[in-house]
């Protein structure tokens, strides 16, 4: 094949990874920040969310945080496909990743079995039980290379696949509590960054490298990103109990659609609305919480169904200590979390298809989150 050639494979191995940094992957519907905790839940968070996924999945939630001060702090979040980890480990004791062959070559024939997917996530936010604050910033790189191309539609020769997405994004929300009634309504405005990246590159095409190394390098560039500003708006009804509370969520997600000046890779993010409900069976220090979301309810995104239903469960234990399990576009997702008064320490194993069904291009990842600051 063709990436046997000294030239293709430096080639390729330069855009695959040498500028691996500045790619992300491909937008959904999914939000463009999650907390690794939800995550773990199976991504059910408009009925309960954490620290400022509250922000971003339902502001309406902020009313019903028990405290006037909830947080203020720092987190960054590293993740790696299970793949990517053990290329890495392999790498690290010296040995090739496959056996018999020059280094680059073998990283190469890697990927052909094995995905590299590696994110990093920040945020620093404030969040009260009316309002909060919170700076984001995404990335989360995924390549893949098909020795017969894309399952779905490849055309039958050596594929690199790259998806990517870079989010940064300032957003504050607003919420109150509707007097008399068991609702509260709140309300998000952002301003976001954002530019997408997909690209297929098939590899017995000489040209077709440097073709795509022009084309990316002009990706890269910061004219190329889409600046917009937009509103979310989400409302919760709450029936609470003395051991049991109900929940349901409703939420609109860039209202009106956000036009991106500057870009035409979206050129906007369209508007869609989701719907959740989740019942909490609860004492005085312990909670068990079973949500259920569906977004993007009429589907402007083209999604398959799997992908826009999130379920999943939350167990706090003397309201410290948490586990989470749920369903995440398809898979079985789990992990927990230590919440101290000055740290906080999530870690979670979910799966992200890229595939329109599942099965068919999953990526096995690990992520874990440390926070700093305080809570009240």
């Amino acid at each position: 094949m063709l990436i046997r050639g000294g030239g293709v494979r430096l080639s390729f191995f330069y855009i695959g990874l040498g500028l691996l940094p500045l790619l992300a992957w491909g937008k959904t519907n999914q939000p463009f920040y999650e907390d690794p905790f939800d995550l773990a839940s199976g991504g059910a968070s408009l009925t309960w969310a954490t620290q400022e996924g509250i922000l971003i999945s339902n502001p309406a939630l902020l009313p019903y945080g028990g405290t006037l001060f909830r947080w203020a702090g720092e987190k960054t979040t590293v993740s790696a496909g299970k793949d990517s980890i053990a290329i890495a480990q392999k790498m690290a004791n010296g040995t090739n990743v496959t056996k018999d062959t020059p280094s680059t070559q073998a990283l190469l024939d890697t990927l052909f079995d094995s995905p590299v997917h590696v994110g990093l996530s920040q945020a620093l936010s404030l969040i009260t039980n009316n309002g909060g604050f919170a700076a984001v910033t995404t990335q989360e790189p995924d390549v893949r290379a098909w020795k017969y191309g894309d399952p779905e539609t490849g055309a039958g020769t050596p594929t690199v696949q790259i998806h990517g997405e870079s989010y940064t994004g300032g957003i504050g929300s607003l919420a109150a509590h509707i007097e008399g009634l068991p609702l509260s309504l709140g309300v998000s405005a952002k301003y976001v960054l954002v530019k997408d990246f997909r690209s297929s590159l098939e590899l017995v095409d000489p040209q077709a490298v440097q073709q795509f190394s022009d084309t990316f390098s002009s990706m890269v560039r910061p004219s190329g990103f889409g600046r917009g500003m937009g509103l979310d708006a989400g409302s919760l009804l709450f029936l609470q109990g003395s051991a049991v509370d109900f929940r349901l969520a409703s939420t609109v997600t860039n209202i009106g659609g956000v036009a991106l000046q500057g870009s035409t890779t979206p050129a906007s993010l369209p508007q869609y609305m989701s719907a959740g409900a989740g019942i909490t069976f609860h004492n005085e220090l312990d909670a068990l919480h079973l949500a259920v979301d569906v977004r993007d309810l009429t589907n402007v995104y083209h999604d398959p169904t799997f992908k826009r239903i999130y379920a999943g469960a939350k167990l706090l234990l003397r309201r410290y200590i948490g586990l989470g399990v749920g369903l995440y576009q398809g898979h079985i997702s789990y992990g927990g979390e230590i919440d101290l008064w000055i740290f906080r320490l999530a870690a979670n194993s979910y799966t992200r298809e890229y595939g329109n069904a599942p099965g068919v291009d999953p990526r096995p990842i690990y992520s874990i989150s440390l926070s700093i600051g305080i809570t009240l």
